[in-house]
């Protein structure tokens, strides 16, 4: 890809949002400079997500969707299903060693679970996110696509307020319980889909205006919050991985999001001359699908070196094996110290990208042989 074309406050802005959705889940992860005190990482971390891809969205992908949906086929639900079948192996052959973190590897948990579920193996609970995503990405291409060839001139807005309604229609189900079997699989998908098309909106209407200065743009936005919080009684934020915290009602959710997505925007723009080309912002940016694949496992990996620790250095005695065994969400903490959680960020994130590079190394020497093989 040509330099030029990189927009690099992307490369901030979903370094920043993975980066919440890891310490979202050890407990804040030790850290508090996200403004989780005011914006909690839950009401727009993934949000932000649909909110890129909405931003790169192509027209030109309504000319073959077909081969548009395989690409993301190949991209986002295959891969979700390597993980699947490799964590649900890694999962029973654990059971024999008496650890009881993941379901049974059967059927239902690797066919179907991916598909309205996501957490069966545990492991994979960050991959959850794929499929309403990929579902977005097809309704949006098809809706286009359809409407494209009876005018071209449809106003962006259309668009927009259609996904909105439609949001609205999936957050009043989930307000009255409608968060279980396949419900769900349609509840996450209403559920981002309104941020999916203002990433749309943004890019192609909303962008050209939004030149208010930072100073007035994030006062706007503090007040805002802030009359929500006081107006509320707390801070409130959103679980999207279930929707069954919808306690204010269908309009809420969407608006804690876009708050989120208004916020971090601005604040990855301001950053992206400092931080856009950084090297370690963009690793995490460039490997964010499988940092939400393999943060658990690089949690795991901490715990096991506590382990490791407790059983044959002799420190950390306080260290729970029953809990290490049965709790994906139990985190060692030496000395009970909050701000250890870090430890856990660092290596889900770090344990996720050396995998990807792995995978990405073998890819690559399989290529080379199969075309030296072809040559020859």
């Amino acid at each position: 890809m040509n330099e030029k074309s990189v927009d690099y406050r992307f490369k901030v802005l979903y370094a920043v949002a993975m980066i919440m959705v890891v310490c979202s889940h050890c407990y804040g992860g030790g850290v508090s400079v996200l403004l989780n005190d005011w914006f909690p990482y839950m009401g727009h971390h993934l949000a932000l997500f649909a909110f890129g891809s909405g931003y790169f969205y192509k027209d030109s992908s309504e000319n073959n969707s077909i081969r548009y949906i395989g690409k993301k086929i190949k991209t986002l639900i295959i891969p979700l299903y390597i993980y699947t079948i490799i964590y649900g192996l890694f999962v029973h052959i654990m059971r024999t060693k008496g650890f009881t973190i993941g379901g049974p590897f059967n059927f239902h948990n690797v066919v179907l679970a991916p598909l309205n579920d996501g957490h069966q193996f545990v492991y994979t609970t960050g991959g959850w996110f794929v499929v309403p995503l990929f579902l977005v990405e097809v309704y949006t291409v098809f809706v286009r696509k359809i409407v494209h060839k009876i005018s071209k001139n449809v106003p962006e807005i259309v668009f927009l307020l259609i996904s909105v309604v439609l949001g609205l229609v999936g957050n009043t189900l989930a307000c009255n319980g409608f968060t279980f079997d396949w419900w769900v699989v349609l509840i996450r998908m209403l559920y981002f889909l309104p941020f999916y098309s203002f990433g749309i909106f943004y890019n192609r209407v909303l962008e050209k205006y939004d030149k208010l200065p930072s100073f007035w743009y994030f006062t706007i936005l503090f007040i805002i919050r802030g009359a929500i919080i006081y107006y509320y009684g707390t801070n409130i934020a959103y679980i999207p991985s279930w929707c069954r915290d919808f306690t204010e009602g269908p309009v809420m959710p969407m608006i804690i999001g876009l708050l989120g997505i208004a916020l971090w925007m601005r604040i990855s723009t301001v950053m992206e001359p400092v931080l856009g080309k950084s090297k370690w912002i963009n690793l995490i940016a460039d490997n964010t699908y499988s940092i939400m694949m393999n943060q658990f496992l690089g949690f795991m990996f901490v715990k096991t070196l506590f382990a490791g620790l407790s059983k044959y250095a002799h420190i950390f005695q306080d260290f729970d094996w029953t809990s290490y065994k049965s709790d994906i969400s139990w985190y060692f903490k030496p000395r009970s110290l909050e701000y250890s959680l870090i430890i856990y960020v660092v290596a889900g994130i770090a344990v996720s990208i050396i995998i990807q590079k792995i995978i990405d190394f073998v890819k690559a020497r399989c290529c080379k042989l199969i075309k030296r093989e072809v040559k020859i």
